[in-house]
């Protein structure tokens, strides 16, 4: 269970359900309030307005895609699964310093394994691999 501060609400999750469906049962929402009140008892006097859900895209490898893809004016930044609420922030680092060239050699390799095309075979070489300004 996380509990995130958003001004004058509190963000509570999360459940992981295998599903392709974006509903909120009463077990798992109870659930998260049960483990939200325990790490924070005053949350019990709060007033309960919204229950949402999401589906967790993810890859079959489960690393990210992110990066410069074949056409220049696209990159993408998904696939983290449960994980994008934490990577968020390092992921619109690294992609802004590839956007202005500017990738430290580390990052760089990192954007480089995350990239789109991995999944397809063979490389080719118009792939976002090669193109200039990829940092890859």
């Amino acid at each position: 269970c996380y509990v995130i501060p958003r001004g004058d609400r509190v963000v509570i999750g999360a459940t992981v359900e295998d599903a392709a469906t974006t509903h909120c049962d009463v077990r798992g929402v109870a659930s998260l309030l049960d483990a939200a009140v325990a790490v924070c008892p005053g949350l019990a006097d709060w007033v309960l307005d919204d229950a949402w859900a999401g589906l967790r895209p993810t890859t079959v490898d489960g690393a990210p895609v992110l990066g410069r893809t074949r056409w220049r004016n696209l990159w993408v930044c998904g696939g983290y699964w449960r994980n994008g609420i934490l990577l968020a922030p390092k992921a619109a680092a690294l992609l802004a310093d590839a956007m202005d060239g500017s990738s430290a050699p580390r990052d760089a390799a990192l954007l480089d394994a995350c990239r789109w095309d991995r999944f397809f075979a063979p490389r080719a070489p118009e792939s976002s691999r090669f193109l200039e300004g990829h940092g890859g």
